[in-house]
């Protein structure tokens, strides 16, 4: 097996790899051959050293969170998300970083700043529709998707060969078909036979539905699936 270490000076938590204890039970209660399945993945190496920003979403560092694994749910564990390979990975210790087998996961949640994720893999034959990771922001009959991913703006200077930059596209899940929504406009337009009670529930509610907000669409896409019980 090849062994990655970290250059010196580096950290492979962050500023949370001071208060991380890797021997305490409580922050890894599961036993030692139970997470063996979840080194089914093979080492990461950074290959993005000279570019300004990185490959994660929202930070760099180690977030505590939850895989479902190969049919199993595994709790208390660092996770850490690369949205430009679209990869999870966890710290397997000290000096080894494993991107787990894609194949084999099946979700992941964690918090960053107090606010809750998940994440659920899907897959899809459509160019159009998302495809990987997305976040679930709401599943009834229909759902509410955001496909978060990182581009790279490539410029060399003798400093740096690029600079990460972030995208995200908001998907309506209507009867199976993935819907791109910017806006109630897109909603309306999708949901043309119920027009007019959704305009009115979104006037008389006073709500703004705006693409930077993208939970500002789950009251709307709530009350469609209230109309078709």
């Amino acid at each position: 097996m090849i062994f990655l270490s970290l250059s010196a000076g580096s950290t492979l938590f962050g500023s949370a790899s001071e208060n991380t204890d890797f021997r305490n039970p409580d922050v890894f209660p599961d036993s030692l051959r139970e997470r063996q399945i979840l080194y089914n993945g093979i080492l990461w190496k950074n290959s993005f050293n000279r570019f300004v920003g990185d490959q994660f979403l929202f930070t760099n560092i180690f977030l505590p969170g939850t895989v479902g694994f190969n049919g199993k749910t595994f709790k208390n564990i660092l996770i850490r998300y690369d949205i430009y390979s679209d990869e999870i990975m966890i710290p397997r210790n000290l000096d080894q970083i494993i991107r787990l087998n894609k194949e084999m996961v099946e979700s992941f949640s964690f918090v960053f700043e107090n606010k809750s994720y998940k994440f659920i893999k899907v897959s899809s034959d459509s160019l159009n529709d998302p495809k990987g990771y997305v976040n679930v922001l709401y599943e009834g009959r229909s759902a509410l998707y955001v496909k978060y991913r990182k581009d790279i703006f490539t410029e060399v200077t003798s400093e740096s060969d690029g600079k990460f930059y972030q995208v995200y596209t908001i998907y309506f899940m209507k009867e199976g078909v993935a819907f791109p929504v910017k806006g109630l406009k897109d909603i309306c337009r999708i949901l043309e036979n119920e027009r007019v009670k959704i305009r009115e529930f979104v006037k008389v509610n006073k709500l703004k539905l705006t693409r930077k907000v993208p939970e500002s669409f789950v009251p709307v896409i709530r009350y469609y699936d209230s109309l078709n019980k």
